[in-house]
C-alpha cells in the first residue's frame, strides 16, 4: 500500500516548480516518486548539494537583483554589431577564398594546416584539423566518476 507525505514548500516556487513538471508532462507526485527513487538508487540526495563559494554567491545576489546581467535583448544586440564586423571574401573563378587574418588569427591557423568543410543548407563551415596529440592534456582535471545506476535483472 502506498503511503503518502507532506511537505511545506512557499507558494511562488510551487507554483514555478509545477509549472516546469506541467511543461515535462508529470504531476508534483510522479516528479516526488522519482526523486524518492533516485535517493534510494544513489544512496543519497542524487545532486551536488554545496554552499556556492563567493563568487558565485556574489553572482546569483546580481543576478537576483538584475544588475550586471547579460540580458537576450543585449545578446542579440551584440550578436548584430559582431556580425557587422564580420569579414567578407570572394570567391575566385578558381574557387579559392583567402581567410582573412583576423580569423586565421583567431583560430590559430597556419599556412599548409587541413581544414575539413563541411556543407550546411546554405552554408558552409571550414573546421581546422588538428592532430590528436594536441589534444593531450585538455580534459585534465575533468572528474571522470559518475554514479551509475543499479542493473535491473
Amino acid at each position: 500500500m502506498a503511503q503518502s507525505c507532506c511537505a511545506r514548500i512557499e507558494p511562488e516556487i510551487k507554483r514555478r516548480a509545477e509549472g516546469v513538471l506541467h511543461q515535462l508532462g508529470l504531476s508534483p507526485t510522479e516528479a516526488i516518486r522519482m526523486f524518492y527513487r533516485q535517493i534510494t538508487l544513489r544512496g543519497g540526495i542524487p545532486f551536488a548539494v554545496v554552499i556556492p563559494h563567493e563568487i558565485s554567491a556574489t553572482t546569483l545576489e546580481k543576478s537576483r537583483q538584475g544588475t550586471d546581467v547579460e540580458t537576450l535583448r543585449r545578446r542579440a544586440l551584440l550578436a548584430r554589431q559582431r556580425a557587422q564586423r564580420l569579414d567578407a571574401v570572394t570567391v575566385s573563378p578558381k574557387y579559392q577564398v583567402v581567410i582573412p587574418r583576423s580569423v586565421r588569427e583567431r583560430v590559430h591557423l597556419h599556412p599548409g594546416e587541413r581544414l575539413q568543410v563541411i556543407s550546411f543548407d546554405d552554408r558552409i563551415e571550414l573546421i581546422p584539423l588538428r592532430p590528436m596529440r594536441s589534444m593531450r592534456g585538455f580534459l585534465k582535471g575533468l572528474d571522470a566518476r559518475f554514479l551509475r545506476d543499479a542493473e535491473t535483472p
